[in-house]
């Protein structure tokens, strides 16, 4: 990141990789003694907009935990419908409601664990619920 002065006078800072100059607003973090100089962090928003690394992701990657599967399971049995056809998973945006309900996963996470079941299982949605609790139940153990 390089510093620059703007026309207003206030520092812009320019992303090497896209070199497209932006404005940091910042905000204070910290104790109330602390002074305004002192210690300040990029806004949650701009740094996702602007494709800077995150220093605590709110998305989680990797293996789904135990209780994620538990919610997809609980979440499948409940609107068993929706997953039913690929028509009726776009229409009712499903994997969307489904990442609202894990929190920690985005949509197109939700969706991939979803299509890697259903190559798994040959798109049966009966094998795909039944492989879940298999799954969950060894992860709890005896």
């Amino acid at each position: 990141m390089e510093g620059i002065e703007g026309f207003d006078g206030q520092t812009t800072q320019i992303n090497r990789f896209k070199r497209k100059p932006f404005k940091i607003k910042r905000r204070k973090i910290g104790e109330k003694g602390e002074s305004e100089s002192e210690s300040y962090e990029p806004d949650f928003h701009q740094i996702k907009k602007h494709g800077l690394p995150l220093k605590e992701s709110r998305v989680s990657s990797g293996s789904w935990s135990l209780d994620e599967n538990r919610l997809y399971l609980k979440f499948m049995l409940d609107n068993r419908i929706d997953f039913e056809t690929e028509k009726n998973r776009r229409r009712t945006k499903v994997f969307y409601r489904l990442s609202k309900v894990l929190r920690k996963r985005t949509p197109d996470q939700c969706r991939s664990h979803h299509q890697k079941l259903q190559i798994k299982y040959n798109d049966s949605l009966p094998r795909i619920l039944e492989a879940v609790r298999q799954k969950i139940l060894e992860e709890i153990g005896p």
